[in-house]
C-alpha cells in the first residue's frame, strides 16, 4: 500500500495538497464554522500557490538550480513569487473577499506591505516542495551512482571470472603433458582429477557463491596432481580443521594461492622443497595460511614474489566481492615465503 502511494505521483501531490488545505485551515480557523470558511479560502488560493510551486520545481529548479545558474534562478524566483502573489492578491480583492470575507471589504488592498507577506507565506510553501523536489533528485543521483558502480564491479568480476579460465587450463594441461611424456599410471588417475577441476572452471565458477566444501575438494584434486608430479621431491603438508558443511565462498579464491606456492616453492636450486597449507574454518570467517619454500636472494619484485595472472586476478577479485571483509599478510623471508588470508562469510 505504502509503495503504491509512494509510486503513484498524482497520488502523492492530491494528498500533499490536500494536508496544504487542511493544516492552514486547522491553525486560522477559531470553530468549526470558521474551518469551513478557511478551508474554502485555502481550496481558492491554491491554485495560484499551485502555480507558484510547480512553475518553481519543474522549470528553474531543472533548467537553472541544477544547471548551477543561480542568478538565473533567483530572479525567475522572484518573478515568479511576485507575479503569482499579485495575481493571487486580485483574484482575492475582486472574488473572493466579497464572497467568503465581506467584513475586510474596505480595508483589503491589491498593492500594500500585505503583498510581502503573501510572497513570503508562498515561498514557504515553495521551499517545501523544492526541498522534496531535490532530495528526490539526490536520491535519483546516489542510485544512479550506485547502479553505476556496481555494474562496473559486475563487469570487472565478469572479465576476471573470464581470465581464470585459459589461465588454468593451460597450467593443468601442462601437468598432463609431463605424466603423459613419461608414461606414467598414475595418467589416468590426473585425468579423472583435472577433469573435475575444469568441470568446476567451467560451470560452476558463474555463480557468485560455492559451497566452502566444494572449493577445498578441488584444492585436494589439484594438490593430488601436483604430488603426481613432483612424486618424493616434494614435501607437501595440508591441514583443514573446523567445520566446513554450509560454509559458502566465492569460487576458486581460495586455489590461486595454493597454485601460487607451486609455482614458487619448487625451484630446481632448491635443495629442501616444502609447501605447508593450513585452512581453519571458524563460525564467521576462514583462517588460510599458505606457505612455501623458496631460494636465498631471489629477485623478485616488492611484493616478495613475480605476481602472474592467477594472484593478481584472486587479489583483485577479493576486493571486490569481500570489500572491507577480508584481510591478508604477507610475510616474506629469507628461505619462507608466506600469506595469511582471512575472509568473513558473507
Amino acid at each position: 500500500m505504502i509503495k503504491r502511494f509512494l509510486k503513484n505521483k498524482i497520488v502523492r501531490h492530491t494528498f500533499y495538497w490536500m494536508l496544504y488545505v487542511v493544516l492552514n485551515s486547522l491553525v486560522y480557523s477559531q470553530n468549526s464554522e470558521d474551518f469551513i470558511r478557511q478551508a474554502k479560502a485555502f481550496l481558492f488560493y491554491m491554485p495560484f500557490t499551485m502555480t507558484i510551486v510547480y512553475a518553481t520545481v519543474y522549470f528553474l529548479i531543472p533548467r537553472y538550480l541544477m544547471k548551477q545558474r543561480i542568478l538565473l534562478f533567483i530572479a525567475g524566483l522572484l518573478i515568479i513569487g511576485f507575479t503569482g502573489s499579485l495575481a493571487e492578491r486580485t483574484a482575492n480583492y475582486f472574488i473572493l473577499i466579497p464572497w467568503l470575507f465581506p467584513e475586510y471589504a474596505d480595508r483589503y488592498q491589491i498593492l500594500s506591505t500585505s503583498l510581502i507577506g503573501t510572497m513570503i507565506s508562498n515561498y514557504l510553501i515553495v521551499s517545501v516542495g523544492s526541498a522534496g523536489k531535490l532530495f528526490y533528485y539526490w536520491y535519483e543521483n546516489q542510485k544512479a551512482k550506485q547502479e553505476l558502480a556496481e555494474e562496473k564491479l559486475k563487469t570487472e568480476l565478469k572479465f576476471l571470472k573470464a581470465q581464470v579460465h585459459p589461465h588454468f587450463l593451460f597450467n593443468t594441461l601442462n601437468n598432463l603433458y609431463v605424466l603423459v611424456k613419461k608414461k606414467s599410471d598414475k595418467a589416468p588417475d590426473l585425468v579423472m582429477k583435472l577433469s573435475n577441476i575444469l568441470r568446476y572452471m567451467l560451470y560452476e565458477i558463474n555463480t557468485e557463491f560455492v559451497p566452502l566444501s566444494k572449493e577445498i575438494s578441488i584444492i585436494k584434486d589439484y594438490i593430488d596432481i601436483e604430488k603426481i608430479r613432483h612424486s618424493s621431491s616434494l614435501s607437501i603438508d595440508l591441514k583443514i580443521t573446523g567445520e566446513i558443511k554450509g560454509k559458502m565462498i566465492a569460487p576458486v579464491i581460495l586455489l590461486p594461492f595454493v597454485e601460487n606456492c607451486f609455482k614458487h616453492g619448487i625451484s630446481g636450486r632448491i635443495a629442501d622443497k616444502w609447501i605447508k597449507i593450513e585452512i581453519k574454518i571458524e563460525d564467521d570467517f576462514i583462517d588460510c595460511r599458505f606457505e612455501n619454500s623458496r631460494e636465498i636472494n631471489q629477485q623478485e619484485d616488492k611484493d616478495g614474489y613475480r605476481e602472474g595472472i592467477g594472484l593478481n586476478n584472486v587479489k583483485k577479485r577479493l576486493s571486490i566481492i569481500y570489500r572491507n571483509d577480508y584481510s591478508m599478510k604477507i610475510n616474506d623471508q629469507d628461505e619462507i615465503f608466506c600469506v595469511q588470508l582471512q575472509i568473513k562469510f558473507n
